[in-house]
């Protein structure tokens, strides 16, 4: 049976009918099942944490779940899978058996990794959050940013912004992310309130505030609180791009 996703139908798959099943056993006769590993990592717009996963042996039901968790993110999500024992062949097979989502605007990334290498530790991309009610500017800055090459968190108000700020490393100040850009005026806490509660409990991320009310007041007072920089609306992207980096790591190439 077909499943269907909004006014999607996908082409049911049958157990044992992927190619390179069939190739393998023609190569090996009928004593085993040729098995590719895969993990996966269904990624949605703007929050790698929340990826879906997936692993183990690559067959149809396993790429009928990764379809199925792509289509439920929606568009903006995007699909990176990585196979063990597998032929060029077979990557290129997998990518034409997921185009479907490519067409439907979900990227789809298949790499071969060698099952026998020892695993890299994985380069951890600073973090950022960034915090405006307004949409558009939130956009805006976050999609400036991971062009940079950073790993960006959004929120569109304080208390969602201060969920996000979990303490790590309390002896050290340090949260669940590596450096902070908020709007003045936002609901739920205003930006300042949420750098003062950083104050208050002694966390030491970089703050940068940024406010369409710059007053001599609002200035002093980020200052006196720790915020890295205040800038005033309109702003020049580059000048907020230069304040970024010169907080943090350069991202990894």
């Amino acid at each position: 049976m077909p499943f269907t996703h909004a006014d999607r139908t996908i082409p049911a798959f049958h157990a044992g009918s992927l190619p390179w099943q069939r190739r393998r056993r023609r190569r090996r006769g009928d004593a085993g099942r040729a098995v590719i590993a895969f993990a996966s990592h269904v990624i949605p717009p703007g929050n790698q944490d929340a990826a879906v996963t997936r692993s183990g042996a690559l067959d149809s039901r396993a790429l009928a779940g990764i379809i199925s968790d792509a289509l439920r993110l929606g568009r903006g999500a995007r699909v990176e899978i990585r196979v063990a024992a597998a032929t060029h062949e077979d990557v290129v097979e997998i990518e034409h058996r997921l185009a479907g989502l490519v067409r439907r605007g979900v990227p789809v990334r298949v790499r071969q990794v060698d099952p026998d290498a020892p695993r890299a530790e994985p380069v951890r991309r600073p973090r950022v959050a960034v915090a405006d009610d307004s949409a558009e500017m939130r956009a805006l800055i976050a999609s400036t940013l991971r062009a940079d090459g950073y790993d960006v968190v959004e929120s569109g108000d304080g208390h969602q912004l201060v969920r996000m700020l979990e303490p790590v490393d309390p002896d050290h100040g340090a949260t669940s992310v590596d450096l902070i850009v908020s709007d003045l005026r936002m609901p739920e806490l205003s930006g300042l309130e949420v750098l003062g509660a950083l104050h208050d409990r002694a966390l030491r991320t970089p703050f940068i505030l940024i406010t369409a009310f710059g007053d001599e007041d609002t200035h002093r007072e980020a200052e006196e609180l720790g915020a890295a920089a205040v800038l005033d609306k309109p702003f020049d992207l580059d000048r907020l791009r230069s304040l970024v980096h010169a907080s943090l790591p350069p991202p990894p190439g």
